[in-house]
């Protein structure tokens, strides 16, 4: 999630560097575009809410849960493989199911957590879902886990997968064709001139 949202910022602040308009993101029209949102909310409310209002401590049914919202979200990224920057989300969103569903669940690296200084954090984020855990010797694909500490201060800092680097250009990507800056014609691709059914 703070991958996503580090993203959309950086992408909105090179809006009016890069030529765009905020008032173009408000008419950009995908196909199937609800399935974005909803894919989100099952990634990211859905396995939190089964265990801080439910009860549900079950790491598979949280796995069930964000794997769902990844299969949305791939299928949005797959109808609009044509627009910029859609073939990079999904490509990032594969790659992160392909390390949780290895492991049933993200593994974290304990040495990108000491870099931060926040070795505990893990066990925060245990609480909340059961989606994250220490990564051990045992943990498959460990390249993909969250292995890329990203520092700053305590409101962004966060270890990151490659997953979430490649999702991370792949949106702002998109935010910065939808606003029309001069990426679009450097890209060759008039990905958001004409609207598409939603």
């Amino acid at each position: 999630m703070i991958a996503l949202m580090l993203a959309l910022i950086w992408a909105l602040l090179l809006i009016p560097a890069m030529g765009g308009q905020y008032s173009h993101l408000a008419h950009s029209r995908y196909r199937l575009e609800w399935l974005i949102p909803l894919g989100i909310v099952f990634q990211v409310v859905g396995p939190t809410l089964l265990c801080q209002t439910f009860g549900v401590r079950s790491a598979p049914a949280a796995l069930a849960c964000w794997s769902l919202g990844s299969v949305m979200l791939l299928g949005a990224c797959f109808v609009n493989a044509h627009h910029v920057g859609f073939v990079l989300v999904g490509f990032g969103v594969g790659l992160n199911l392909i390390a949780i569903v290895s492991n049933a669940g993200m593994p974290v690296s304990p040495r990108a957590l000491e870099t931060l200084g926040v070795i505990h954090d893990v066990d925060q984020l245990a609480a909340l879902t059961p989606l994250y855990h220490l990564q051990t010797p045992a943990t498959r694909l460990a390249v993909l886990a969250d292995v890329l500490p990203i520092p700053g201060p305590p409101i962004i800092r966060s270890v990151a997968s490659i997953g979430d680097v490649v999702l991370m250009v792949g949106v702002a990507l998109v935010i910065l064709d939808s606003s029309r800056s001069l990426f679009r014609p450097l890209a060759g691709i008039s990905a958001t001139s004409s609207p598409s059914d939603g």
